[in-house]
């Protein structure tokens, strides 16, 4: 005579029921288990900020005076963009931006470029043309320390005054 569990398990519709379970429920596992788990395989979304790095007027005093914006793009970068703006207020004189990486600032820095207004010897990442207005997005390659030069026009021995803004947007990886 056979227990009623075990007459149970013999059963054809028990045993269908049995493996529908276990189906449902490893395919179930495998739905859950993804959900669960796709977060960390993809990572989490990349992250844009705008700063706002300068704002307001600078004083370009004589000939050769420069005057900097200093500032660090962090890691896992995407993209970079410098938004710079400036205008000069004197409209007779004119100014030139330079976008220089630590190795090209010390060039920059050291040589008679500046005081002569021979710029063209410096490499930079980017200029601008003199300019007594001006408006730009620059691209910045790389995460790390970068200088925007604001740069007197040569020959002008004069006060020149810049009203500026200068923003950094950048996209990161998370």
């Amino acid at each position: 005579m056979q227990k009623a569990g075990q007459s149970e398990w013999r059963r054809p519709g028990t045993v269908m029921a049995i493996i529908a379970l276990v189906i449902s429920g490893s395919v179930g596992g495998v739905v859950i288990w993804q959900a669960l788990h796709s977060q960390s395989l993809i990572g989490s979304p990349p992250v844009t900020k705008t700063l706002e790095l300068s704002k307001g007027r600078i004083n370009l005093v004589g000939d050769g005076s420069i005057a900097y914006v200093n500032f660090t793009v962090p890691g896992n970068l995407i993209t970079a963009f410098l938004n710079v703006t400036f205008t000069v207020v004197q409209p007779t004189n004119a100014t030139r931006l330079s976008l220089v990486n630590q190795a090209q600032f010390q060039r920059f820095s050291s040589c008679n470029c500046v005081y002569y207004g021979n710029y063209s010897t410096v490499p930079t990442s980017w200029s601008s043309p003199m300019s007594n207005q001006y408006s730009a997005q620059i691209q910045i390659p790389y995460s790390g320390v970068w200088i925007l030069v604001f740069q007197h026009e040569p020959g002008t021995k004069n006060t020149e005054s810049v009203d500026e803004t200068v923003s950094l947007t950048y996209t990161l990886q998370s």
